[in-house]
């Protein structure tokens, strides 16, 4: 599983503090914050440098439960059709066509897709830019560290095999 699909904390030379990131999914970024307030308050930071501990050596990380559709890495994504711009979880489209009284969906599997370094896909143009054309400065997400501003993604899907639902 990539680091990307667990709950991880570690220490940040940068922000000279413990960062936490949560998986992509259903109210994940709660558990994040469950981490820092919960697990790993401000208390037990200082009960643990008190007993001589280095907190900047801390890592941390879990992965997701197998099957738990919670998370987007446990879930399947399909594309409503061959020119849709975003993939969703099989679930809402069947949900859709359900409520519109549809008796069967075609949809296309989403196939991840890693874009070359040199290309990042950006959320807000919804398109895939080189990295060297991304006006990173002037965007409110760039963080000064990066080639290209949090907007970027560098993880996409894109539409792979058209496939039949029947609607029950």
């Amino acid at each position: 599983m990539k680091k990307r699909d667990k709950l991880h904390a570690h220490w940040s030379e940068k922000e000279n503090d413990l960062i936490c990131w949560h998986p992509l999914g259903q109210q994940t970024q709660c558990d994040a914050s469950y981490f820092f307030s919960e697990i790993l308050d401000k208390d037990k930071c200082m009960e643990l440098k008190r007993r001589g501990y280095d907190l900047s050596t801390l890592k941390f990380e879990i992965s997701p439960s197998k099957g738990n559709t919670r998370f987007w890495s446990q879930q399947k994504f399909y594309f409503e059709s061959d020119r849709s711009a975003w993939a969703v979880p099989l679930k809402e489209l069947l949900e859709e066509a359900k409520r519109d009284g549809k008796k069967e969906i075609t949809v296309y599997e989403a196939d991840p897709y890693d874009l070359p370094k040199w290309k990042f896909y950006c959320e807000i143009y919804c398109e895939i830019e080189e990295a060297s054309e991304c006006n990173n400065r002037s965007c409110p997400k760039f963080t000064g560290n990066k080639r290209f501003c949090g907007h970027g993604l560098k993880h996409i899907y894109k539409p792979g095999k058209k496939v039949t639902f029947k609607i029950e």
